[in-house]
């Protein structure tokens, strides 16, 4: 049963041909890394079938770190891996309570919010500076804020 349940959740984490061209194009311009909370061995398994590895250099999984996503740690942790300041950092993720209220926390330049399906932002909500319908819409963003 878990070998089942295994393979079927790693089948539905993919990363589609479009946004796999999206991160190798950020990745000439720009130094990306994902920061993702859960265990390291659960995590690992998810990038791997995704192919994370091969648009990110950088990857912190706060199974291996002391704080976990919200925490200021472990997103300056990234930002000492990439060699960038976090107030010239952008955190983008699908999570108003880990990734938008944790890039706040960690002092960056910006947050932006993937408004999956589904989800909605509520009064007393950390607020996003941008909401996108998907990760795709990224380059939008940067050039705003490049402007």
């Amino acid at each position: 049963m878990y070998e089942l349940w295994r393979s079927a959740r790693l089948e539905k984490v993919v990363f589609t041909d479009e946004i796999t061209s999206l991160l190798q194009e950020l990745a000439k311009d720009y130094k990306v890394a994902i920061v993702t909370n859960s265990d390291s061995v659960i995590q690992r398994e998810k990038l791997a079938a995704c192919g994370a590895e091969k648009c990110f250099k950088t990857i912190v999984i706060s199974g291996d770190q002391a704080h976990p996503k919200l925490h200021a740690s472990i997103f300056h942790t990234a930002c000492s891996l990439i060699s960038v300041r976090p107030e010239n950092c952008i955190i983008v993720g699908d999570s108003l309570s880990h990734d938008v209220q944790g890039g706040q926390n960690a002092g960056f330049m910006a947050t932006v919010w993937i408004k999956l399906e589904g989800s909605s932002c509520n009064e007393g909500d950390p607020q996003p500076d941008f909401v996108v319908a998907s990760v795709l819409n990224l380059p939008e963003i940067l050039d705003e804020l490049n402007s």
